[in-house]
């Protein structure tokens, strides 16, 4: 898991996001701050016990469209892609390919669980739109 994630300010400064009661919005940001590169989280609910959240802010951003939810627990951040792309360099798979399989990419770089949803599959990883970049240089924030 990185260190350091993005999170889009469109999204976060929606009037949908911020009519979520604050402990919701809270869980977002730390659950979007432990998601693989891929965006999959395998311990919510430890996450939710870390910063005092509720079981149903966790199911209210399900039930809102920001978090994609399995059987065995992993979520997802559904907006994953448009907060956060990574390098090739940097990118490493997440460990949940069958989950991840199960996805589809939107148009609008959003996950979908519907099949049907678009033709548009992961055949590719987001990093590809990313520069290589040069490994000797130092990143925004970066420490040498």
């Amino acid at each position: 898991m990185a260190s350091r994630r993005m999170i889009s300010v469109n999204l976060v400064d929606s009037d949908a996001f911020l009519d979520l009661p604050a402990s919701a919005q809270n869980l977002y940001f730390h659950l979007n701050m432990r998601a693989d590169d891929d965006g999959f989280v395998n311990k919510p609910r430890s996450v939710m016990r870390v910063v005092g959240a509720s079981e149903e802010d966790l199911k209210l951003l399900t039930d809102k469209g920001y978090l994609l939810s399995f059987e065995d627990g992993v979520v997802t951040i559904r907006h994953w892609r448009v907060h956060n792309l990574l390098r090739k360099d940097r990118y490493t798979p997440t460990q949940y390919q069958e989950l991840f399989s199960r996805l589809t990419l939107m148009p609008n770089g959003t996950y979908s669980d519907h099949p049907a949803a678009t033709e548009e599959l992961f055949s590719r990883p987001a990093t590809i739109r990313q520069p290589d970049g040069d490994p000797g240089k130092v990143s925004i924030g970066q420490v040498r």
